[in-house]
């Protein structure tokens, strides 16, 4: 790899040579997701090792006659005479990102290796000329970026439709911010054997000036890849504590807990943090409800001080700390034993599939319930939607669960509507036929 940065003018040489020599190309712009904050956090030559093994990886993973050169400080572009066709370039670029998204722990510091990959092909009959090719790999890289973890995204699959929709979006994102338009909906948390409520998980819901609401699934990914999440964590959270009084009252007394997700941003950020515990000192909560934070699992994969203080600190204010999507990402097993955790709430990628033929899941998931009964935690199962899931983690040692079989994500007074259904109608005719 030419370890020095790779004059743009030198770059379009090459593919124009190519392309004018009866050659098709593809060029795959590849950014390192880490490279800026491993460069602030540790060191300079930190970050080119991170750069020099991208470098590396991406080199064996293309075909011979293939060049990786040094772009700018945090891209690399890799120049491939004859790739094939568009899917064949994109298939190239899909190895490389699946070389390139790993953590290597061994390294000091430890080196992730997250790429974002823009293809462009070209052929000689295109009439496409060098700079236009490079444009339009930099549109894909910069969709790439856009998405969370490594990953190519062929221009040829973009259209400036597409493009001007996901920068409107991003306009329109920053002003709900602004505007406090993020707020929360409520999903039930169930016991698994009488479907009583627990509590609540607290989700994002952004309301549009129209009136009109809008799942995570479709601005969170944009979110996170410009910075925006801690910012909608903590206006959810506000909306979660501000509306504990009101649940309180429609559960007639029952304990409720309250369940809301903290993104990484926030978590790597001091000043963020102390913004959390201020918002939670500011809404004391009812006696009886408790507000617990959903915290990914690779949110522990390099937790020093400065989390294990803050997790510290939130234990001092009675909050109650659950890893979300357990088992899909780097495992904290060995650290489960050392952490204040409650709750392991199981990713529903695994309850979806307990009624396959092959059962592939199953043995996991009662693996989790044995360690997390002796380590004294609770477990919510996530996504549960049929009543032979149900009935299986009731047998198999889960007390706790939500999902569509139970409700769908409500706002604040259709969730206090659905505690006083629950409770209300529970102590006037009593619980008969409990399911089992």
């Amino acid at each position: 790899m030419n370890q020095e940065p790779f004059h743009h003018h030198e770059l379009l040489h090459t593919i124009g040579s190519l392309l004018r020599g009866g050659r098709a190309v593809a060029v795959l712009r590849c950014s390192f997701r880490h490279y800026q904050r491993v460069a602030a956090a540790f060191s300079p030559q930190a970050a080119e090792a991170l750069i020099t093994e991208g470098g590396h990886r991406l080199q064996r993973c293309c075909p011979q006659g293939a060049s990786v050169v040094r772009l700018q400080h945090a891209e690399l572009a890799v120049v491939i005479p004859n790739p094939g066709d568009a899917q064949a370039a994109l298939a190239i670029a899909n190895t490389c990102a699946e070389a390139c998204d790993i953590h290597l722990a061994k390294q000091h510091p430890p080196l992730l290796l997250k790429v974002a990959i823009g293809v462009a092909v070209a052929f000689p009959n295109d009439a496409k000329d060098p700079n236009e090719l490079l444009g339009e790999a930099a549109l894909a890289r910069d969709q790439a970026l856009r998405r969370v973890g490594s990953l190519a995204v062929l221009a040829e699959a973009l259209s400036r439709e597409a493009i001007r929709a996901d920068y409107l979006l991003e306009a329109d994102l920053l002003q709900a911010i602004a505007q406090r338009r993020l707020t929360a909906y409520f999903q039930p948390i169930v016991q698994l054997h009488d479907r009583l409520p627990v509590g609540f998980e607290c989700l994002a819901r952004w309301i549009k000036a129209d009136g009109s609401v809008t799942s995570p699934d479709r601005f969170m990914a944009q979110a996170q890849a410009e910075g925006f999440t801690a910012a909608i964590d903590l206006q959810v959270i506000e909306a979660c504590l501000r509306a504990a009084a009101q649940l309180a009252r429609s559960a007639s007394g029952q304990s409720l807990v309250l369940s809301a997700n903290v993104s990484a941003q926030l978590l790597e950020d001091a000043q963020q943090c102390s913004r959390l515990i201020d918002l939670i000192q500011a809404w004391p909560l009812p006696p009886g409800t408790r507000l617990q934070l959903e915290l990914l699992e690779e949110s522990f994969k390099d937790a020093g001080p400065n989390l294990d203080g803050f997790l510290a600190t939130l234990r001092e204010l009675n909050v109650a700390i659950a890893i979300d999507d357990f088992g899909t990402g780097y495992s904290s097993l060995s650290r489960l034993h050392q952490l204040p955790i409650h709750t392991l709430k199981v990713d529903r990628s695994f309850v979806r599939r307990i009624n396959e033929p092959h059962k592939p899941s199953n043995h996991l998931l009662r693996m989790l319930a044995t360690i997390s009964q002796d380590l004294g935690i609770d477990t919510t199962a996530e996504g549960v939607e049929t009543e032979e899931q149900r009935r299986w983690l009731q047998r198999h040692g889960y007390r706790h669960a939500q999902g569509f079989l139970f409700s769908k994500p409500m706002p604040l007074e259709g969730a206090a509507a659905y505690l006083r259904k629950q409770f209300l109608t529970r102590q006037t005719i009593g619980i008969e036929g409990q399911d089992q």
